[in-house]
């Protein structure tokens, strides 16, 4: 804030103006960077820039697909205050020109078990439309559009026995973590809202490891009450009809 401050009394620019350069100002300095992760620290950045831009100018948020049919997502970039909104029932996969794997965006879909595959920028040679079909391997990293029939079922064939494997070790989720020694393990999840509980269950942790508190922001116009950024979250597992562990949340919290 400082940065915009300056821009603003010491060159007599608009707020939005001076905004603007500083975003961009600090976007440049982290694309600069040998560092892959922090690179991606970019977009997050640039996220936070246009979302005072759109209050300043008083221009409406990016609409996200509400469509309750199943499609994949296709977009240039993705924040995380766009993924926060998504539904994961309904998103089959996601497709983006920029980022990477080391993004806020790429961690939450992994949290999600929503395939990505990012990072287009050099090697797309069609254009994408709404209605094409498209095959992504987020394993690979690779996508295929309007593919034909031998790809298709080769995929669907991947599909399948990654559903076999995953109600395999679903099984796992009820069983005590044991060690050979006799050492009990406590499972803790990561998670960034109460949304996140629900896999947290169902994967058989018993409390959470981290809770990114910097998500709570993202679904309010304004800032969260203390006691709503602090006990909601419990609040909002009893209100589900279950208590999250005995001590919930003697894990770290991030904000």
């Amino acid at each position: 804030m400082s940065e915009i401050r300056g821009i603003i009394e010491r060159q007599y620019k608009a707020a939005e103006v001076a905004v603007k350069e500083a975003i961009d100002h600090f976007v440049t300095m982290f694309d600069l960077l040998d560092d892959e992760y922090m690179k991606e620290r970019a977009l997050d950045i640039k996220d936070v820039g246009n979302r005072l831009l759109k209050h300043l100018l008083g221009t409406p948020d990016i609409t996200l697909p509400s469509d309750t049919q199943p499609y994949i997502l296709v977009a240039r970039e993705l924040s995380p205050s766009q993924l926060v909104h998504l539904n994961p029932h309904y998103v089959l996969g996601m497709v983006t020109i920029a980022g990477g794997k080391t993004s806020h965006s790429a961690i939450m879909a992994r949290a999600l078990g929503i395939p990505l595959v990012s990072g287009l920028e050099d090697s797309l040679t069609e254009m994408f439309k709404t209605g094409d079909l498209l095959v992504i391997d987020g394993d690979e990293g690779t996508i295929f559009l309007n593919p034909d029939h031998v790809i298709i079922d080769q995929y669907t064939t991947i599909a399948e026995r990654q559903r076999q494997r995953k109600e395999q070790l679903q099984l796992l989720a009820s069983v005590d973590p044991v060690t050979k020694d006799n050492v009990r393990m406590k499972l803790a999840g990561n998670i960034s809202s109460v949304k996140d509980l629900e896999l947290t269950f169902k994967y058989g942790a018993e409390g959470v490891g981290l809770f990114r508190t910097e998500f709570l922001y993202m679904d309010l116009a304004g800032l969260p009450e203390r006691r709503r950024a602090v006990r909601g979250l419990p609040s909002d597992c009893r209100e589900d009809g279950r208590e999250f562990g005995r001590n919930p949340y003697t894990g770290h919290w991030r904000g």
